[in-house]
């Protein structure tokens, strides 16, 4: 069947323009999904932020030059 945006929109209820953008990316892309997101990588890595968490944990005021 074909439906509307609008009726797409109402039914999911999304705005009609996200329903207009995942429709325009499924006929570009084949996928409703986002492509891959571009950029630098990561500075920290999972185990840099683990450790930070803990220690944050552990003393949450601290300053920064303390837990550096």
């Amino acid at each position: 069947e074909n439906y509307t945006v609008k009726h797409i929109s109402a039914i999911v209820g999304i705005s009609t323009s996200t329903v207009q953008n995942i429709i325009s990316r499924i006929s570009k892309s084949g996928t409703p999904l986002p492509g891959k997101v571009t950029g630098a990588p990561k500075k920290r890595s999972e185990r840099d932020d683990g450790r930070l968490q803990s220690l944050v944990r552990k003393e949450p005021f601290s300053s920064y030059d303390k837990i550096n």
